[in-house]
């Protein structure tokens, strides 16, 4: 029997969090979620995710500093899941630097639940 995929969310807007929460379960997922960078960070460690939902506006330590430091600290050396952005930014350069970093792909906010679903569906597929 596998286990079900489960899905880090970091992201400071409680509200977002819980709507997106609701839309990862609903595709069949486990979710758990976060407001800020550090809890994402210390969550990553424990809860070993299969994905990683990251925002990028955050205050304190954004998602391009998360994602970062999660790469220069080794968090990410021994499991190394596939990291989306959420951003309401549209600027070609966000998305860029996203990528430049090591994030998987982006999802524009608000977040439509049929982009979500694809997507969670398209990195966890393979996943073992």
């Amino acid at each position: 029997m596998t286990r079900t995929k489960r899905v880090l969310i970091v992201e400071d807007s409680k509200s977002m969090a819980m709507m997106i929460g609701s839309m990862v379960e609903e595709a069949g997922y486990q979710c758990e979620c976060v407001h800020s960078g550090e809890e994402g960070l210390r969550e990553f460690a424990s809860y070993m995710p299969d994905l990683v939902l990251l925002d990028i506006e955050m205050p304190g330590m954004n998602g391009f500093e998360t994602l970062e430091k999660m790469k220069k600290d080794g968090v990410m050396l021994r499991h190394e899941p596939p990291i989306l952005m959420l951003t309401g930014m549209q600027e070609t350069k966000d998305f860029v630097k996203a990528k430049q970093i090591g994030s998987a792909d982006y999802i524009v906010k608000p977040v439509d639940a049929a982009v979500l679903t694809e997507k969670l569906h398209k990195f966890l597929k393979y996943k073992t």
